[in-house]
């Protein structure tokens, strides 16, 4: 929807002007984030730490060797696509170098677990052999994942300097695991077991993963850091159910695709496929694919899967989720990113 408006389909006109105007774009964007940080916090319920802790050898290995090998294959085709770039090549001057090669990389890298969960329900294929397997695999690479985010991305942004957020960020995850999480565990299984949850109480619970993001925003790094870490610590069972039921549409529904429209209208899709080629986007996109399908059936072929059964895990394990677009807004405001990769990206995303 957001490409639709964009003022690149509508030019300088006066109806571009009604539809994206600059206040509302700026306003439509903060509101976006109070459902982005939202969503993050469900992704962190989705995810069971337990698990994660104590995964088999089998789905550890595989999402290793997920995250990894992409990020080794990323390295070379994003100097391929520099490489096959139509147009002077001093505009890639601020594009080749390590910052925009290890935002490549990183993205080229991630797994959205939330959304490969709701493939395989989709697909009835949850509670087979293969189904949790992939499950179990996906969620410890998405982990991972917002575990590089989170120690990665802030030198990217900020430089050497950021070695002080990385480590109080650290200091506050441990503080929450150890001193706060012991409580809050207590407190919602006994007002579970209770009957005592009501909405005002589901308020305060929820309100806590804004405190939280606010925490990590102050230290630093990303407020969806915080969002992410109070999801993990809240148990999972039935007060999990109860608040996803009662509250998924506030975050999920009516405010996170606000936050997707925006970055479609910053998106110049017309202007990459006129001046690169449809050709060029494709079979760049099409490399992107490969890393995480070999990666999975060269692991598989150690636990003696079958090759067929690694294809459909990499193709699971190629779906992503919130992270990538996180990491390309960062990119885009520190200038390391361009419209061609953008693009690739969201076509990734979206495929």
């Amino acid at each position: 929807m957001g490409i639709l408006i964009s003022p690149e389909l509508f030019g300088s006109s006066a109806l571009s002007e009604v539809l994206t105007p600059l206040k509302s774009i700026l306003t439509t964007e903060t509101i976006s984030y109070v459902g982005l940080i939202y969503s993050v916090f469900l992704a962190g319920l989705d995810m069971n730490f337990d698990t994660i802790l104590r995964g088999r050898k089998k789905a550890t290995s595989i999402a290793i060797a997920g995250v990894v090998i992409p990020m080794i294959c990323g390295g070379f085709i994003y100097a391929l696509a520099l490489k096959m770039y139509k147009g002077p090549q001093e505009y890639w001057a601020n594009f080749d170098t390590p910052k925009a090669y290890m935002f490549w990389t990183l993205i080229l890298s991630v797994t959205g677990f939330p959304m490969v969960s709701h493939i395989l329900a989709d697909l009835k294929l949850l509670y087979t052999g293969l189904g949790r397997v992939t499950l179990t695999t996906a969620m410890i690479s998405d982990f991972y994942n917002w575990v590089m985010f989170a120690m990665l991305v802030p030198f990217a942004i900020h430089g050497a300097s950021a070695i002080y957020s990385v480590l109080s960020t650290i200091v506050y995850v441990l503080f929450c695991f150890v001193l706060i999480r012991p409580y809050l565990v207590e407190i919602i299984v006994r007002k579970t077991n209770q009957n005592e949850w009501d909405n005002n109480g589901l308020f305060f619970v929820v309100m806590g993963a804004y405190a939280s993001a606010a925490v990590t925003d102050l230290l630093g790094t990303h407020p969806v850091v915080g969002a992410l870490v109070y999801g993990i610590m809240i148990p999972r069972g039935k007060f999990t159910h109860l608040l996803i039921e009662r509250s998924e549409d506030f975050g999920v529904v009516y405010l996170a695709p606000l936050f997707f429209g925006s970055c479609g209208i910053r998106l110049r899709a017309i202007y990459v496929i006129k001046t690169q080629g449809l050709g060029l986007v494709l079979f760049i996109l099409l490399l992107s694919f490969l890393p995480k399908i070999l990666s999975t059936v060269i692991a598989t072929q150690f636990y003696g899967m079958s090759v067929l059964d690694g294809l459909s895990i990499g193709l699971l394990m190629n779906t992503k989720g919130i992270l990538p677009i996180l990491m390309l807004n960062s990119a885009w405001d520190k200038q390391v990113s361009t419209n061609f990769i953008t693009l690739i990206v969201c076509f990734h995303e979206w495929t």
